[in-house]
């Protein structure tokens, strides 16, 4: 059967390529794999596999890697051309050859479909201000807890006090209560 080969030129091995893959690449999931994709101006795809320890111990996750393996091997002239290609598979279903095949042929397609439509200039990572944005807080931060001050409601000096009034606790003392401090070891 040659053609059907899965040697080194296949293979995405290097961890610049990796590391840019996961961050830069185009996601598609289904129920059974998660298919990230970037181009790599080669005339044939490339693959490399990532399974997590969800799938269990290692005679698990090799099982599922060598089937990811031989779906690219046996569907690899049916995927687009000039793409790397990282397949995690997803924990849960238990994964046949057939399906693992049908899902990476589905996915490989929707990814090329989607670069064609909306084709991106470059492939530089967006400007770190664009890739996190800040969320709102949830109502459980926006204020302190009772008998704690927050730096940014205080007034300079007071952020770490831990009373409500600004003061420093006296040596001794427990910043939030104002009770005498004893070690535990101190007591009889």
């Amino acid at each position: 059967m040659a053609g059907f080969s899965f040697g080194r030129t296949l293979r995405v091995s290097d961890k610049a390529t990796i590391s840019r893959l996961f961050t830069q690449g185009r996601r598609k999931s289904d129920y059974l794999l998660t298919l990230l994709a970037l181009p790599n101006g080669l005339p044939h795809c490339r693959c490399m596999i990532a399974v997590t320890k969800r799938h269990g111990n290692a005679v698990h996750r090799n099982r599922i890697k060598r089937l990811c393996r031989e779906a690219f091997r046996l569907t690899q002239h049916d995927l687009p051309p000039g793409w790397d290609l990282a397949i995690v598979p997803r924990s849960g279903p238990q994964a046949t050859l057939e399906k693992l095949q049908r899902s990476l042929t589905t996915l490989a397609r929707q990814l090329a479909k989607s670069a064609q439509q909306s084709p991106e200039s470059d492939n530089t990572p967006p400007a770190p201000s664009e890739q996190r944005q800040s969320l709102p807080l949830r109502k459980s931060q926006e204020s302190p807890a009772p008998g704690i001050s927050s730096p940014e409601s205080s007034e300079p000096g007071a952020e770490a006090t831990g009373r409500d009034d600004g003061t420093i606790a006296p040596q001794g003392e427990t910043p939030a209560t104002g009770l005498p401090y004893t070690h535990p070891e101190e007591h009889p």
